[in-house]
């Protein structure tokens, strides 16, 4: 092994390395947000499958997948809310490694670097390896399923081995989120063209697909069910404004507005200076295809019927993005503009991932804040405020247990390792007469910002004491 390459592999490492990082940097600095927390109770080690599945299918609209290959984790390494953000960064850093080598693969170029860098310093991706919820693993599920199709149908690499892969990743990546759907519809239509142009088509193609699809509609038919029969609050999804129009959610993937805008206009340049070699290549063509499907039928289909597009639900089309911009580059016949964009690209991502961890705000709940602050206070009995009646049932599919909320911050609240152990829980409308004191701990979020009007105990007691921490309250009620 010479020098340089002995080198290039310190550099690759490095890279990766400092991916992991930031992984875990992001993953230990905020607590779990409310849906983190359904995750959470779902995945308890210690229920049984029916438990958990019960648990799944009454509290939350995320397919069954994620939480069950969350449940088999902690059942590995332990239940803790630090162990299930692991199993983020965990599938984050696999992701970086699959989607280098589908790059190194398709183009045999030095390209790779760039989609190594970009895959490890994405913001985007980052966060998302960051939260104990299941897009890390639906972006690394879709990337494997996209490697074993380019494998298989474009590459013609058709031995046994790899189809029954293609077969099980596709449907493990169905199961992951419905959205997904959208990357097996781009690979049939790739393959409807490419039989096209050969005048030759290949049933076969046709019949494993739609097996694949036989097979998912056979496990999930229920769930497709409910979340059909689902209509999410006008504030939760929207149509796309106008400013989506703008950035196509560019700026969400690279950090900032002013990132988004100019990595969207090096895009769209690299598009329009390879536009002849896109519609050459079948890798590029591909890749073309899933970019305008992840996009299109989502926008098409919530102008028709109702809105349904989020950027989270779309996380594999970075799979296009950063192909596409990694290797595109590489095919600049000027080979000063060509350096300069690779220059501006590691400059760039390097300049806005330092603004990002120097000016990062808590964006979620602060619970590491409040334990502190109640751990230092000498009452050690605590109660969880939640809903009271006259407001929406919250995670109840049925709307029969109106506590659901409470259930779910406890079990949350009672696994955070900073808890002191000599805390007591109650409920807070069933004190033990002899009580003379308790905090209550409210989540203003699933109370709609209106904690006092919903604690809910004897009118002997008293409040005494306030806490505040971001979005959350606590109040220490005397007799």
């Amino acid at each position: 092994m010479n020098l340089k390459k002995f080198n290039n592999y310190y550099l690759y490492l490095a890279i990766i390395f400092i991916g992991l990082v930031l992984r875990l940097y992001y993953s230990s600095l905020e607590s779990y947000w409310f849906d983190e927390q359904i995750s959470f109770y779902i995945s308890d080690p210690g229920l049984n499958f029916q438990e958990t599945l019960q648990r799944s299918n009454s509290t939350d609209y995320s397919p069954f997948l994620f939480n069950f290959l969350l449940k088999i984790w902690f059942t590995i390494f332990g239940y803790s809310p630090d162990i299930g953000r692991y199993f983020s960064v965990f599938c984050g850093i696999i992701s970086i490694f699959f989607l280098t080598y589908i790059s190194f693969i398709i183009f045999k170029k030095r390209s790779f670097i760039i989609t190594l860098f970009l895959s490890s310093f994405n913001i985007f991706l980052i966060s998302y390896s960051a939260e104990t919820r299941p897009y890390s693993t639906i972006f690394l599920l879709s990337i494997i399923n996209i490697y074993f199709f380019i494998e298989i149908f474009i590459l013609k690499n058709k031995n046994k081995r790899y189809m029954f892969l293609f077969i099980l990743f596709s449907l493990l990546t169905l199961l992951s989120h419905p959205f997904t759907i959208l990357i097996l519809g781009s690979q049939v239509i790739f393959l409807l063209i490419d039989d096209l142009k050969n005048k030759k088509i290949i049933h076969l193609n046709y019949f494993i697909f739609s097996f694949i699809i036989f097979l998912y509609l056979i496990l999930e038919y229920k769930y497709l069910i409910r979340i059909i029969d689902f209509s999410p609050p006008e504030f939760f999804i929207k149509s796309p404004s106008l400013d989506f129009y703008v950035n196509f959610y560019f700026s969400h993937f690279f950090g900032s507005r002013l990132m988004g805008i100019i990595y969207l206009l090096i895009f769209i340049f690299l598009l329009i200076n390879n536009r002849k070699k896109i519609f050459n290549s079948k890798f590029y063509l591909f890749l073309m295809i899933l970019l305008v499907m992840s996009y299109a039928t989502p926008i098409i289909y919530g102008y028709i019927f109702n809105p349904i597009l989020k950027d989270r639900y779309i996380i594999f089309v970075l799979v296009p993005i950063t192909l596409l911009i990694s290797n595109l580059i590489y095919e600049i016949k000027n080979k000063d503009i060509k350096r300069y964009l690779i220059a501006f690209i590691f400059i760039s991502i390097i300049t806005n991932q330092f603004f990002e961890i120097y000016n990062k705000n808590i964006d979620k709940p602060d619970f590491k804040s409040m334990i502190i602050k109640l751990n230092s206070e000498e009452v050690k009995n605590i109660g969880i405020i939640t809903l009271d009646k006259k407001y929406p049932y919250m995670t109840d599919i049925n709307q029969k247990d109106r506590f659901r909320e409470r259930n779910i911050i406890k079990n949350y609240v009672k696994q955070i390792s900073s808890l002191d152990d000599k805390f007591v829980f109650f409920n807070q409308e069933e004190l033990p007469v002899n009580l003379k004191e308790i905090w209550l701990l409210c989540y203003e979020t699933t109370v709609g910002n209106q904690c006092e009007e919903n604690i809910r105990v004897s009118k002997e007691f008293q409040i005494k004491k306030r806490l505040n921490s971001y979005q959350l309250k606590s109040f220490l009620l005397k007799k």
